[in-house]
Parts: C-alpha cells; sequence; structure tokens
C-alpha cells in the first residue's frame, strides 16, 4: 500500500499525473479495478472455503459491525460531543475501510483464506453504513438541513455501487454453485 501511495505521489510530483487524470483513475478504480479484483477473488477464495452453511459468514461481520456502533455511541456520549459532530464521529469509529486497506492488509496477515472474511465484512460494513451510518450523519446535520429525512430509496441507490453489486452478484452464483 506505501508503495502503491509513493507511486502516486511521484507521478504527481513529476507531473506525469496532472490534476484532470485523477478523476479518470477514482472512476476507473471504483467503477472497472475493485469490482475486476472482488468477482476474482469471490470466485477464487469462496471454492476453497468448507462451510457447511454458507449464510454463517455473513454472522461474525454483522455481531462486529453492532458491537462497534455500539461502542463508538458510548464513546460519543461520553465525550460528550455536540448534536452536529456526533453522528460523524460515530461513523468514523464505527464503519472502516474495509476494501482498500484491508484487504490487502489481512492477505498479508493471514493469507488468501482471510479474502471471504474480508469480502463479507465489506458487504455487511457497506450496507450498515448507507443505512444506519448516513441516517446517524442526516439526524445530527438536521440543525443545518430542516426538513432531511432518511430516504429509502436515495440508500438503495448509494448501496448500487459497482464494487458491491459485482460482490453480491458474484457471492450468489458461488453458493447457487
Amino acid at each position: 500500500i506505501m508503495m502503491m501511495i509513493s507511486v502516486g505521489f511521484f507521478a504527481g510530483k513529476l507531473k506525469l499525473m496532472k490534476a484532470e487524470h485523477k478523476p479518470f483513475i477514482v472512476k476507473y478504480v471504483v467503477n472497472f479495478a475493485v469490482p475486476a479484483m472482488c468477482i476474482s477473488n469471490v470466485f477464487e477464495q469462496f471454492q476453497k472455503l468448507d462451510v457447511k452453511n454458507p449464510l454463517f459468514l455473513f454472522i461474525p461481520p454483522i455481531v462486529c459491525m453492532f458491537i462497534t456502533l455500539i461502542i463508538a455511541l458510548i464513546a460519543a456520549k461520553l465525550f460528550k460531543l455536540s448534536h452536529k459532530r456526533f453522528g460523524a464521529f460515530v461513523i468514523m469509529c464505527a464503519f472502516s475501510n474495509s476494501m482498500f486497506v484491508g484487504l490487502p492488509m489481512c492477505r498479508e496477515l493471514f493469507g488468501e483464506i482471510s479474502v471471504p472474511y474480508v469480502i463479507m465484512f465489506y458487504i455487511i460494513n457497506t450496507m450498515m453504513f448507507w443505512t444506519f451510518g448516513i441516517a446517524m450523519l442526516q439526524r445530527s446535520a438536521s440543525d443545518e438541513k430542516a426538513g432531511e429525512k432518511f430516504n429509502i430509496l436515495t440508500t438503495l441507490k448509494h448501496l448500487a455501487t459497482p464494487p458491491l453489486i459485482s460482490l453480491l452478484i458474484s457471492v450468489i452464483l458461488v453458493l447457487a454453485g
């Protein structure tokens, strides 16, 4: 990860990558590279798992996310954060970057066997962020943006990202055999 960051940093410093290239790179990574990596990892790694009921793969990330969310809520209360900062603090503590940082780290620390678990965590993390997280942010910002309420259609639109869609379809296909 540090090498990739260094390459990007030096490419910018040497003027190999200009400001107008950055939006393309972000779109390419989010819309093509990450979904391709997800599909590849799911089909490679899920085949190796010997799990009687694959739905149990979802239970640990759900439990972990709720525990982390509860701890973040308690910490925000203990720190007596203002209404305006409460939601942002909880989201920063409870929801992590499980794909760009978590996947390479887990692969390096635990090997390829960790990939399916990271992918399950990513799916749950993303869904909880776009439901609980955004609802909490909107509630915290309610002083500034009066009338903005949680909207299920907006949430579904945000959940429909190329990485998450590719992961869900891949997982369904693998679980279906």
